[in-house]
């Protein structure tokens, strides 16, 4: 027995098949826990008819023949499924909401100014400031550094991903033992 749900908003849940479909748009998923994040993910969409090719909060998603379709954690090719852009987007989306900021996810593209050996060090400091695209406004280990790409850096510090989408004015302090977060004065 195939267990559908169907939400007032016309987007379909099929429990079984691990998929949310609206319109002539389906989003794929790997898990059930991961369903809602594809309904919502959807409703984006279809909210936002014009978008085929986008990022959905950080992470870059398309449209291909009415499939949602993700890149791939190097960024070079587009893989069938959702799993990646939900998780991140409802993690991000969640830090927010617990922090009180608003949610200003970057792309996975934008650049991070990152000091010499900062990456490699147990204890990192990364701030946000305002910025202008294609920057992030994420500076890690101080104000003086190379420009890197988020996804790089994220596959470099893997736990600061939940924390990018921090609007300007945060403060993250990675140490062994967790995070430590604070709005910066001024």
């Amino acid at each position: 027995m195939r267990l559908r749900w169907r939400n007032s908003d016309d987007v379909e849940v099929d429990r079984d098949r691990l998929f949310a479909r609206g319109g002539k748009i389906t989003a794929r998923v790997t898990g059930p826990e991961l369903l809602d994040g594809a309904a919502d993910l959807v409703r984006w969409l279809l909210a936002h008819p014009d978008v085929r090719e986008g990022h959905y909060g950080y992470w870059p998603v398309s449209v291909i023949d009415g499939e949602v379709h993700e890149r791939d954690h190097a960024l070079e090719q587009w893989v069938r499924g959702a799993d990646r852009a939900v998780r991140i987007h409802e993690t991000q989306q969640q830090t927010c909401w617990d922090l009180t900021s608003d949610f200003e996810p970057p792309r996975a593209e934008a650049t991070a100014v990152v000091a010499p050996g900062a990456l490699r060090s147990e204890r990192l400091e990364i701030v946000r400031y305002e910025y202008l695209a294609p920057q992030s406004g994420w500076f890690m280990g101080g104000s003086d550094g190379e420009r890197v790409p988020l996804h790089l850096v994220v596959a470099a510090r893997p736990e600061m991903l939940d924390f990018l989408a921090l609007e300007p004015g945060w403060s993250v302090r990675l140490e062994t033992e967790g995070a430590r977060v604070q709005r910066r004065e001024g």
